[in-house]
């Protein structure tokens, strides 16, 4: 049956937007891998002009009645295809929220904050980086009170709704206060039964961390045909299910952190790699929002790469490589429970 000539247009619009919303992605990409500190103005801009664009097509005066028009054929759509209408109309709703001028401004605070923060973290001066951060705050809460406005509920609710859609800020603090009761005294239970522990260090240079990580992309199952491995100073996933990039960070201190963080965005690469390739370019194949996406990625790093079975894995690794890994330290390390500031 063919779909309503309402609805295939509504497709279209939404393929053009996930094409703007790629090319935002991997703009975010490459400011954060190669790009000059002296393009910061230009792609800020850049970053702007395409975030506009998405929402003039999402905000267009036909959109309410392709909206309409198409819910009042529903019953000539497939599952697949009322799934994707009801997404489209959460998006829209969205884009309606949010005034053009604060979603400019938003965009290139963006921009400019993450090289305040990377000269920051850097330089161990959080007092420079205050400046941009206020400045990040003070947008993110205009953004939430027009959100909440729209969506009718409180400004938190109204972010966590980008965040994790359909998810309640009562559901939300039910789940984290039986966390906040459960989890101190069993960090505390277990660090004292264990008694201290002194860690011996691993010596793994740079170029060995990379090596090892480069290897470790098949154990993850990344496909490199469709992604890539590069460094950054904070690591994260960005692109398209097709033309995924994530990013670790190598140090000789913590030569664990590079896998570990290399772990976590193999999860998201996880998610993202094996989303319907048929609704790559709809609203029904995006991702569900970062709940998910981070619960994928903490499974990876906190269960599979913090594991017995994965340590001696790495041991067999480097030893292809020539770099002998003491098991037990390993062991030990990944598998380290301590208070932290995470």
């Amino acid at each position: 049956m063919r779909s309503p000539q309402s609805y295939q247009k509504l497709e279209t619009l939404f393929e053009e937007y996930q094409l703007h919303q790629s090319i935002i992605s991997h703009l975010n990409w490459d400011t954060a891998v190669n790009m000059p500190p002296g393009g910061a103005h230009l792609r800020a801009r850049q970053l702007a002009l395409h975030a506009e664009l998405s929402q003039k097509l999402l905000t267009q005066p036909d959109m309410p009645s392709l909206l309409d028009q198409s819910t009042s054929d529903i019953e000539s759509l497939d599952a697949w295809q009322g799934a994707n209408l009801r997404e489209m109309r959460r998006l829209h709703q969205q884009a309606l929220a949010i005034p053009p001028d604060l979603l400019n401004a938003l965009n290139q605070q963006a921009v400019v904050s993450e090289l305040a923060w990377r000269s920051a973290k850097q330089n161990n001066d959080f007092k420079s980086f205050v400046p941009y951060l206020t400045k990040t705050l003070e947008l993110v809460r205009r953004k939430a009170d027009c959100l909440a406005k729209a969506l009718k509920v409180a400004p938190y609710e109204a972010l966590m709704e980008t965040f994790a859609p359909s998810t309640s800020l009562v559901t939300c603090e039910s789940i984290l206060s039986e966390l906040e009761q459960q989890l101190p005294p069993l960090i505390t239970a277990i660090v004292e039964r264990r008694g201290h522990i002194d860690l011996p260090a691993l010596k793994i240079s740079v170029e060995q961390q990379r090596s090892l990580c480069r290897s470790l992309l098949a154990t993850f199952k990344f496909d490199t045909t469709r992604g890539r491995l590069d460094e950054s100073a904070h690591p994260f996933t960005e692109g398209s299910p097709q033309d995924l990039r994530v990013t670790t960070r190598y140090s000789t201190d913590h030569p664990l952190e590079s896998i570990l963080s290399l772990a976590h965005e193999c999860g998201h690469a996880a998610y993202d790699q094996r989303r319907p390739e048929a609704w790559a370019r709809q609203p029904v194949g995006m991702d569900r929002g970062m709940l998910i996406h981070e619960g994928i990625a903490l499974f990876f790093e906190m269960v599979l790469a913090r594991s017995p079975a994965f340590a001696e894995h790495l041991c067999k690794i480097a030893a292809d490589q020539q770099l002998k890994l003491p098991l037990e330290t390993l062991k030990r390390t990944l598998m380290h429970v301590a208070p932290g500031c995470i």
